[in-house]
């Protein structure tokens, strides 16, 4: 609380232009930040839809080529088993003949040397027990004798029946990312003859993966069991956390084919990519980081921030200039004030600008003119009081025979068939009459009687901005209640409601007998009160005493207290812009306090 009393009072010391200053940054610092978040969100969104779309399209690309490649493996590798020479002589117990051997030998190396991607290749003859391997790194065909087969896993999977084959990931040198194993069997007994071992060189997949990226895309290869054949970023993909993201958001995905999502990887957030074959089961993955999707974006919203920055301070400028210009006037006016108020009434001022300033300066002039005669005629008047006085008693008339002249002032009226005139002079003398009668506690039917002409002459002079409603319940017309006490009410209504607006007002009295109460309200339909307006007006009419300056509601609430103590109330209810509602209990058959 504190600290924001202390910014509210240097708030308060702030010059007109600087309180502009600031309100005009704080409001575009809070527009053009929202106007920036929200270009900046729908951007992002239509950059990463477009991004995602393209890559995609990209991917599936990528998948169906790798597809084609794999399919192309699998049928070169059964390039031996469509050559019957070779066919038979694997066939044999036992090859004795060296030209059996060298024909082996020359099928294989002419089968190893017909592809550039192939880095390794191995012939393992199940009834020789031998194995013939020839390599890029060992171009000279070398012969081993052949490992138990049965027991290493790749060549028992790939003698299962009926595809005969099995691709695993190459996990002998980092040239190299798939090893295809392939069983060439005896037709008639279904038992391996041969084993064909082949490794593959990196030089397709490195060239599939960069093909239509980004330098900083992340390119992985998996197949159906999240084996990781390939990546392009050993150092950030990780086979564990991979697997983990793609059992939750591909496999958890309603088996999509392909699809898009964001994902955090080393505290990196990426634009996760998938395509997945369903009829083999191999992903193809890209992830681009979102920093790089949104790298548009991002320069857009600061050159924005940056053109919107140099736009405020322009118009700070401007706007400063401007309150200088147009307060300038303002201070000459207040140096003047100090003049006057020094007492110096007699100067002038004269400083133009615009029609506003020019309508003060007017009023300030006029102002110290009145200011100027008003005090070379008050010794006048001092002068002179004792004799208006005595004018003024003079001047009196007696009230009965204003009555009686006002009174044939409507006769004479009648007969020149001036009604209008006739009802507001015979209206006019009604209220003189009930005002010089000495009762102050009259019955109800004189009070009304009393308002009703009272509302005669306001109609009147307000004409059709007027309307109002007495309602009077029956057998009630005797009860005694406060002179004048109705009226006061009534009075509050058209000074608060009628004299502060030009708009038509409704004024409703209702006068009913309650639960041994006398209550007359008086509801109209004027401008109404403020909160704080009504608080001040509530407090004076409770305020008691001789010390009270109040009139009108507070003189009735007085007169209230004076004859009823606290068994009479006046209450006030109040909305802006909504009417007023003054309520006046007064109790009945009680003795009055003296």
């Amino acid at each position: 609380m504190g600290i924001i009393r202390w910014a509210k009072l240097k708030y308060k010391n702030i010059t007109l232009s600087g309180k502009l200053i600031i309100a005009m940054s704080i409001a575009f610092f809070i527009l053009f930040s929202l106007v920036i978040s929200f270009n900046q969100y729908r951007t992002i969104n239509i950059i990463t839809k477009n991004q995602s779309t393209l890559s995609a399209e990209t991917l599936n690309i990528k998948q169906q080529n790798f597809i084609t490649y794999i399919n192309q493996l699998e049928s070169y590798s059964l390039m031996l088993r469509n050559d019957r020479t070779f066919m038979q002589i694997i066939g044999l117990n036992d090859i004795q003949d060296y030209s059996d051997l060298l024909y082996v030998r020359n099928v294989l190396s002419n089968m190893f040397y017909s592809r550039k991607d192939i880095s390794e290749m191995k012939l393992y003859l199940t009834n020789m027990g031998t194995y013939y391997a020839i390599s890029k790194k060992y171009p000279n065909m070398r012969s081993h004798i052949n490992p138990d087969l049965t027991e290493i896993q790749e060549f028992a999977e790939a003698s299962k029946w009926p595809k005969f084959k099995y691709v695993t990931p190459s996990k002998d040198d980092t040239q190299s990312f798939l090893k295809l194993y392939r069983t060439i069997i005896n037709i008639e007994t279904q038992k391996p003859l041969a084993y064909i071992e082949m490794t593959v060189d990196k030089s397709y997949i490195e060239d599939l993966a960069n093909k239509n990226s980004q330098s900083q895309d992340i390119f992985c290869l998996l197949d159906s069991k999240e084996n990781l054949y390939y990546t392009n970023n050993p150092d950030v993909i990780q086979p564990e956390t991979l697997a983990e993201i793609l059992t939750a958001k591909v496999k958890g995905d309603s088996g999509q084919s392909s699809g898009n999502f964001i994902t955090i990887l080393n505290d990196v957030e990426y634009l996760f990519i998938y395509s997945v074959d369903n009829a083999k089961g191999w992903q193809l993955l890209n992830m681009t980081p979102t920093s790089i999707v949104n790298k548009t974006a991002v320069e857009t919203r600061n050159i924005t921030i940056i053109v919107i920055v140099i736009a405020m301070i322009i118009a700070m400028v401007a706007i400063y200039m401007l309150t200088t210009t147009l307060l300038k006037p303002l201070k000459a006016l207040a140096a003047q004030m100090e003049k006057a108020g020094s007492g110096d009434f007699g100067a002038t001022i004269h400083i133009g600008s615009s029609a506003e300033i020019k309508h003060l300066e007017t009023k300030f002039n006029s102002m110290l003119l009145k200011i100027d005669e008003l005090i070379e005629k008050n010794y006048i008047s001092e002068l002179k009081e004792k004799t208006a006085r005595l004018k003024a008693l003079e001047a009196q008339i007696n009230p009965h025979f204003l009555y009686n002249t006002l009174q044939m002032i409507s006769t004479q009226a009648i007969v020149n068939n001036q009604k209008d005139i006739s009802n507001m002079v015979l209206a006019l003398s009604s209220m003189l009459r009930y005002s010089i009668t000495d009762n102050d506690i009259v019955p109800l039917s004189s009070e009304i009687k009393h308002v009703k002409a009272y509302l005669t002459l306001q109609k009147a002079r307000f004409d059709e901005r007027l309307s109002y409603n007495l309602d009077v319940e029956n057998n009630i017309e005797d009860l005694l209640l406060p002179k004048i006490s109705i009226m006061s009410l009534v009075e509050n209504s058209i000074k608060h409601g009628m004299e502060t607006t030009l708009d038509k007002i409704e004024i409703n009295v209702n006068v009913m007998l309650r639960q041994g109460f006398l209550v007359i309200k008086v509801k109209d339909s004027g401008i109404g009160m403020s909160e704080e307006r009504l608080e001040h007006v509530i407090e004076q009419i409770s305020v008691e005493g001789e010390q009270s300056q109040s009139i009108g509601l507070s003189n009735l609430a007085g007169r209230l207290r004076i004859l009823y103590g606290n068994s009479a109330a006046l209450e006030i209810e109040s909305n802006e812009d909504n009417g007023t509602t003054v309520e006046m209990r007064i109790p009945v058959n009680v003795n009055m306090i003296s």
